[in-house]
């Protein structure tokens, strides 16, 4: 694999151990609000949507409405097949690597000019730097509401061994005692993504990854 070649970088939300879940292998699947490219500021309702590849080979999802005319187009921001680095910290990966260390650090133990802004946020870490990474395998575009109570677990939702209780983690603690994967993702999809995210029920591309190093 050609690490100086990577361009991109994902971020997950750290204050939910959503980038530890990834390492871990057990959160599989993201979801992303992606822009509608259209070409006018009001549209009717989206009736059907349809995938499939542009003329410059880019992947598209078009939006159509009840007399199938076209409303738009969704450009998602991953390809299927594409590697991404999974950004963390310069101050978190020089754990893990003193190559890193040393190019990251100067003598005295304090970063380097140019990696200032990286040592804590992760923001603005060069993704060729990154330790870990994922592949896209798989994406589809579907409503906020509609994701099934497997991809819920696939997303970062936890349950306890012993019981039906479902839970996910935030910056204070375990926040437990859902009923339902699907309730406990719509309070964590509102912790990460803002309040009401869940009941505005936007559209989002679905990335379906697998980690490979």
């Amino acid at each position: 694999m050609e690490k100086n070649n990577m361009s991109k970088k994902i971020m997950f939300n750290d204050n939910h151990r959503l980038t530890e879940a990834v390492l871990n292998r057990t959160k599989t699947m993201t979801r992303r609000v992606e822009k509608i490219v259209s070409s006018t500021k009001s549209f009717d309702k989206i009736f059907e949507i349809e995938g499939g590849f542009d003329d410059k080979g880019n992947w598209v999802f078009t939006l159509y409405d009840s007399n199938m005319e076209i409303i738009g187009d969704i450009i998602p921001r991953y390809s299927i097949g594409e590697i991404l680095s999974i950004a963390q910290s310069y101050k978190d990966i020089i754990k893990y690597s003193s190559e890193l260390k040393n190019t990251i650090l100067d003598n005295n133990g304090s970063p380097k000019k140019e990696y200032m802004a990286g040592y804590t946020n992760k923001m603005f870490v060069k993704p060729e730097l990154m330790l870990h990474h994922i592949q896209i395998i798989d994406m589809k575009l579907e409503r906020l509401q509609n994701i099934s109570n497997e991809d819920c677990l696939r997303e970062g939702i936890w349950t306890y061994d012993d019981s039906k209780l479902y839970y996910y983690i935030n910056k204070k603690g375990f926040v437990s005692g859902f009923d339902s994967p699907k309730e406990a993702f719509s309070s964590l999809i509102n912790d990460v993504s803002g309040k009401h995210t869940w009941e505005s029920n936007p559209l989002v591309v679905v990335y379906t990854f697998k980690l490979i190093d």
